[in-house]
């Protein structure tokens, strides 16, 4: 037990603690053999412990005077390729750079002896015990809190997600940092000057947006990888060559959408929506908190869950684990993969993108005309069949694929019962990600529009799935989780904002 994280974690005023993320990934990792996997966790692992040591070493006086301990209270999480290490000491920014070079410094000596032509070329093999890796620091605000099952310490939050994407920009053995960490260490005024760092204008992240990023270079640096791409006002959004990067990490350049052809889908969905006007309501109807709700904003929603065929379509992939007809509806999908599919089908269709990457988070305006997740209280309105009745629909046989007829898959779309409203699957087969962030209550006073609170960790879900069974599959049960996650019983459906005059 660190007593030095315990003692923030008991005086900290709110569950945000300041720290330093270094991301540590190992280059193709999951292609070695099982037996080389384990050679090469045992000597990474021996590498950190070995360079927290010296990092501590060097900075003896500072962390007395703090009675901090590299060793001890550093919280290091496993991600399966790598290591996620978060330092809660910040008085010293370029500390998790300090680390970053050490470690690959003992990467290096580790790599000292000959290796064969399989590693020299491709950075992995399965007959040496050699490995590179791949660097991403970022700092910020993270969420501390206690792990429910071992009492340890954990961290979650945007920072570490951040710092995960700037890592997979980087080549094996190179740094990259965030802007935000760079510019700490840079008005700090210590040995890192600015010609130290290469600045990429844009990466591709994830979801197909796209942040500055600065990879560091210092000459003659033991163990790093300080190779650019040359070219004037280099970035790695347009450079064909960046930095040496791995094929799982090379940044592909965002495609123009192509306005002169739109599939076929397209046109067919904007035919089916059903058109939904303003309206009122009460939201939390047999729960013990309700709210008034007034729907000042007529929308369009689609009578189906976003089929693995029209997935495929706008993104070029389908990552769902039930595979079959075309009709299936698209599952495995996170809340960003989710709104990721609704900015791409908006600019195909020649709509206003209603989701914008600000650098941590997808910030969204909900009355551009684009397409998007429903909100919570739009899901609630539309599965009570768009009426102000106070009789709950019911996971019946005839409406709802559930644990009692699903036989634990998902069905085609639309081969149930629909809704007063002629909304299918809106209980069970698949949960449908919402817009909102959850809150734990309802609003208790009424509420126009709402879209549920302006940030937090989880997005709502609602609906129930096939594997669930029939006292979750009502209009007000909620669930939730965090907007990385997707699982096999996770599904989404989608709106649209329509102009007053629409309606």
């Amino acid at each position: 037990m660190s007593e030095f994280i315990d003692n923030i974690f008991k005086n900290k005023t709110e569950n945000h603690v300041k720290m330093q993320i270094l991301f540590l990934d190992i280059v193709a990792y999951s292609k070695r053999n099982t037996a080389r996997q384990f050679e090469l966790i045992q000597s990474f692992q021996k590498i950190v412990r070995d360079a927290l040591h010296e990092i501590q070493g060097q900075n003896l006086e500072p962390f007395k005077k703090r009675n901090f301990d590299m060793q001890t209270d550093t919280i290091l999480l496993p991600t399966g390729d790598g290591l996620a290490i978060g330092i809660p000491y910040h008085e010293i920014t370029e500390l998790a750079l300090e680390l970053a070079l050490a470690i690959l410094q003992k990467v290096s000596r580790h790599n000292s002896r000959p290796a064969c032509k399989s590693f020299k070329n491709d950075h992995w093999c399965n007959c040496h015990n050699k490995f590179t890796l791949r660097c991403g620091i970022h700092s910020g605000n993270i969420v501390l809190y206690r792990d429910l099952f071992s009492d340890r310490f954990n961290l979650a939050g945007s920072v570490i997600n951040l710092a995960s994407r700037i890592m997979n920009a980087a080549g094996p053995n190179q740094i990259f940092l965030h802007p935000h960490i760079y510019a700490e260490i840079i008005d700090a005024k210590i040995s890192f000057p600015k010609d130290h760092f290469h600045e990429y204008d844009k990466i591709i992240i994830k979801h197909g947006e796209s942040i500055a990023a600065y990879q560091y270079i210092k000459p003659r640096s033991p163990g790093l990888n300080t190779d650019i791409n040359q070219e004037k006002n280099s970035s790695i959004l347009n450079d064909a060559k960046p930095a040496q990067p791995t094929p799982q990490a090379r940044p592909r350049t965002k495609p123009a959408p192509n306005r002169n052809r739109q599939p076929p889908n397209i046109a067919a969905l904007e035919q089916r929506m059903v058109h939904v006007p303003k309206a009122s309501f009460i939201m939390g109807i047999g729960s013990q908190k309700q709210s008034q709700v007034y729907l000042t904003r007529p929308f369009a929603i689609d009578p189906y869950l976003v089929t693995q065929e029209f997935y495929q379509e706008i993104t070029g992939t389908n990552p769902s684990c039930f595979t079959g007809t075309r009709l299936l509806p698209v599952d495995s999908v996170s809340w960003m993969d989710a709104v990721q599919f609704c900015n791409k089908l908006s600019a195909i269709a020649g709509y206003t993108p209603v989701y914008q990457f600000d650098g941590n988070n997808f910030i969204s305006d909900i009355k551009q005309n684009g397409f998007r997740l429903p909100t919570e209280a739009e899901w609630e309105y539309c599965c009570w069949g768009c009426s102000k009745g106070v009789i709950p629909p019911q996971a019946t046989d005839a409406i709802a694929w559930f644990m009692r007829n699903s036989q634990q898959t998902t069905h085609p779309v639309g081969t149930k019962e629909p809704n007063p409203c002629g909304l299918y699957d809106m209980l069970g087969n698949l949960w449908e990600w919402c817009h909102d962030w959850f809150a734990p209550d309802l609003a208790t006073s009424p509420a126009n529009d709402p879209s549920g609170p302006p940030d937090g960790l989880e997005r709502v879900l609602r609906g129930g799935s096939w594997i669930d069974i029939e006292k979750v599959l009502t209009p007000i049960y909620r669930n939730r989780t965090t907007p990385r996650t997707g699982k096999k019983t996770f599904g989404f459906r989608i709106v649209r904002t329509l102009d007053h005059d629409n309606t």
